[in-house]
């Protein structure tokens, strides 16, 4: 699901995706948190880019995961 909806080779649970700016980081994750998901937003200087963490949960639906990770790619989390 992560490679299909953001073309993301994802070789463990967390899934670490860059995010343009800080600011935008911490709207994306507001918006996902609006939305019942709970997601890192880690934001410069911790991180040389800023990045979304995103934790795959094997007891999370794989629908919910899909819906998560369009609203990240489609920058429609509010």
């Amino acid at each position: 699901a992560v490679r299909k909806q953001l073309d993301i080779n994802c070789h463990s649970l967390i899934v670490p995706i860059e995010m343009p700016s800080n600011e935008h980081a911490l709207y994306v994750q507001k918006g996902l948190m609006a939305q019942g998901y709970l997601v890192g937003a880690i934001r410069q200087p911790t991180v040389a880019k800023p990045i979304m963490r995103v934790i795959l949960n094997l007891s999370v639906s794989v629908q919910k995961i899909r819906h998560a990770l369009a609203l990240i790619s489609h920058n429609s989390v509010q």
